[in-house]
């Protein structure tokens, strides 16, 4: 349950003596026990304050002062804070300040850590297994989730995005033995949100990857698995159109997409205009920027 009660406490250490200056006590007169663990874990240094913030059960430290603040900070806050974060593309920085409160089942906290960790993960870490570690983690998050909000479309849309994520770094075999269940959370969460575009898009990205598995491994997944998955380049294509449709210009790497689905299909011109969108769009974005350059290499095939 997310607590409303709060009190602070300031911690001054001095000469490697140890003074304790209270501004609120807890109920019953009783400090707070995350206050007491911050001035045990701090040492001063030089002749200033340092402050600790302690919410939901973890030492928040913020610039050179030790605050210790409520035991839990509304929901409502961190959450808005989060998306501030993720809206000024500091993946980061939004999932180190959300991974504090990783221990509540709140399903709008955990799909939101499942999808920083695929930010982070995909495009800002800076080695494999940091990538492969937050794939687990991001999987761990959104399993969490859709456990604590069944109904709730963005837990089984990132627990869709996450699960297919994870399973590149655990090998083909595991890929397709989840891929059913991949395509069943996107499915879900379109039945739960038919006005997200995003759910559009990721389901065509299932149907393209699907159809872009080449004949012989097709035929190896039929020796191991009863009945592989199986799609089409026009499937993926009317998923993607229906994503436009719902929400046109939402999502840079549908636009790519489009035009990868056309080429596919063998209709040069139809992809050349959708590359051509595409190639001159800026963006601070990492995964735009990456779609962004595949259109230019696309484009240059076609001549």
């Amino acid at each position: 349950m997310w607590l409303q009660a709060s009190w602070r406490c300031v911690v001054r250490l001095r000469a490697g003596a140890l003074l304790w200056r209270v501004s609120r006590r807890a109920p019953g007169g009783r400090l707070s026990r995350w206050a007491a663990a911050a001035g045990r874990a701090l040492a001063w240094r030089g002749s200033g304050l340092a402050v600790v913030t302690a919410v939901s059960g973890v030492l928040v430290v913020t610039g050179g002062v030790v605050t210790a603040a409520s035991e839990q900070e509304r929901l409502p806050d961190v959450l808005a804070r989060a998306d501030q974060l993720y809206k000024e593309n500091k993946m980061p920085e939004a999932l180190s300040y959300l991974r504090q409160f990783d221990t509540q089942e709140e399903a709008e906290l955990l799909w939101r850590l499942a999808r920083l960790c695929y930010k982070v993960g995909k495009y800002h870490s800076a080695s494999y297994g940091e990538a492969e570690q937050l794939g687990e983690a991001g999987l761990r998050y959104a399993e969490r989730a859709v456990a604590a909000e069944g109904d709730n479309f963005a837990c089984h849309k990132w627990m869709g995005i996450v699960m297919s994520w994870a399973s590149d770094f655990q090998g083909y075999k595991k890929k397709i033995e989840r891929s059913f269940d991949i395509r069943d959370h996107f499915l879900k969460a379109i039945e739960l949100n038919p006005t997200d575009a995003t759910c559009r898009h990721i389901l065509g990205q299932w149907c393209y990857s699907v159809a872009s598995v080449p004949w012989y491994m097709k035929q190896a997944a039929k020796i191991i698995f009863a009945t592989p998955p199986n799609s089409s380049y026009e499937e993926a294509l009317s998923h993607f159109e229906a994503a436009e449709k719902v929400d046109p210009g939402f999502y840079c790497p549908n636009w790519l997409y489009l035009g990868k689905c056309y080429l596919q299909l063998g209709h040069r011109e139809e992809a050349r205009q959708w590359l051509g969108r595409i190639a001159g769009h800026h963006s601070e974005l990492a995964e735009d920027r990456e779609a962004v350059e595949e259109a230019k290499t696309l484009l240059k095939q076609l001549g």
